[in-house]
């Protein structure tokens, strides 16, 4: 039984389907893009592929990876910390929910992403995102105006990493 959910759980990545993408390297067809729209401006960093990938599927296309394909994407020398990465990702996941999910599961989600934002901001000792959930608050009329939920089973089926965005000071 466990293995058979297993088995239907990775089809799509043994069939090279993925939920979603690294826009540092990656191609969409230019009419995917005019159907289900381009990268969200109001984003600005982080979460854009994400956001993308709601519509991608909703619209009934797939996201496919091929291991055979290399890109590269230009690194920062440094290895320096910055706020811009916990308060966009931590933001932008906020927007993410109210944007694209349906309304009970966005509800249950908003209500997680506050208990992360408390919790590891104790955890972590950062005040960043809880400016992040404020940011996010402030602009709710804004995000609300873009909202067009995704089908239900669209939204069961992408996996979004939400605890992995608040472990930037561990």
């Amino acid at each position: 039984m466990l293995l058979q959910g297993l088995a239907r759980e990775f089809a799509y990545f043994l069939d090279g389907l993925y939920m979603s993408f690294n826009g540092a390297g990656a191609a969409v067809r230019r009419a995917v893009m005019k159907k289900v729209g381009y990268y969200p401006g109001e984003f600005f960093l982080y979460m854009n592929e994400m956001d993308m990938a709601f519509r991608i599927w909703d619209a009934g296309y797939t996201i496919r990876y091929f291991p055979d394909i290399v890109s590269y994407h230009k690194a920062s020398p440094t290895n320096r910390q910055s706020w811009r990465a916990p308060f966009f990702y931590c933001r932008n996941l906020f927007w993410l929910v109210w944007k694209n999910q349906p309304m009970g599961r966005a509800w249950s989600l908003t209500l997680l992403l506050f208990y992360y934002c408390l919790y590891f901001s104790m955890e972590q000792k950062t005040t960043i995102y809880l400016k992040a959930a404020w940011d996010a608050v402030k602009n709710l009329g804004m995000i609300l105006s873009l909202r067009k939920p995704v089908q239900p089973e669209v939204a069961r089926k992408l996996r979004v990493p939400y605890r992995v965005n608040f472990t930037f000071y561990r």
